[in-house]
């Protein structure tokens, strides 16, 4: 049995059928990633033996893994994993006193932004296999970091979410005292829909953006230009981060 050879390594688990986090979290198993709602990449982790035998049977098979599951799809295919590499790139870290030791301890590692056990940083000349192999390192994936403006909008059609079925049957239902947050760049707050109820966030960006005010008007148009320009939540306050 891999769970009696190997207590409390890293493990895949298949389960007999779909399990909540929450009771896999009671039965002392501590979740890395959920790839099928019954298969998982975590350690069944309790000094509780009775738990640890109630545990070990929600689990139908375990099987013994490498450190490949903690690469994004994308560098798995690439498999940069076998090369010297430069680059920036994101983990998770699950101690993160331990990996602020690890990358003081080692110079070709850079950190330039922390985001509560979330890191980007910069690496010189050395193999992620490396990083891989630290225990507190769950995710590295090289994702882009700087946004694209997606398609524009031509106009607003509320119809096929059943917006205007809503706006119908509720009509006092406006969005009044909520707050809408748009992550997207700066959008035009003085637009004849959207005017008057922006609050300052101290996130926005320097510039604004034609699209953002576009996907602002659908989300909180006002409708004073036109009924085009009349939004899901048309008295909601609004922000930019």
């Amino acid at each position: 049995n891999f769970r009696e050879q190997f207590p409390d390594e890293t493990a895949l688990f298949l389960f007999d059928s779909t399990i909540s986090l929450d009771s896999l979290k009671a039965h002392g198993f501590e979740v890395y990633r959920r790839l099928a709602p019954d298969l998982i990449i975590g350690k069944l982790k309790t000094n509780n033996q009775t738990q640890r035998k109630e545990g070990s049977h929600y689990g139908s098979s375990q099987f013994e893994i490498n450190n490949l599951w903690k690469l994004s799809p994308d560098l798995l295919k690439k498999e940069s994993y076998k090369e010297i590499i430069n680059g920036k790139f994101w983990l998770h870290v699950s101690d993160l006193s331990a990996f602020q030791e690890f990358a003081i301890r080692n110079n070709y590692l850079k950190i330039i932004i922390n985001r509560r056990g979330y890191f980007l940083i910069e690496l010189k000349q050395t193999s992620l296999n490396y990083l891989l192999e630290q225990p507190f390192i769950q995710y590295v994936g090289q994702e882009a970091t700087m946004p694209k403006n997606e398609a524009t909008v031509l106009d607003l059609n509320l119809h096929p979410n059943r917006i205007n079925a809503v706006h119908h049957i509720y009509p006092a239902l406006k969005g009044q005292d909520q707050i809408l947050s748009l992550q997207e760049p700066l959008y035009d707050i003085d637009d004849i829909d959207l005017s008057g109820r922006y609050v300052e966030s101290s996130l926005e960006s320097e510039f604004t953006d034609v699209h953002a005010t576009q996907m602002a008007t659908i989300a909180v148009g006002a409708g004073n230009s036109f009924i085009t320009g009349e939004g899901v939540a048309g008295k909601s306050l609004h922000t930019s981060s």
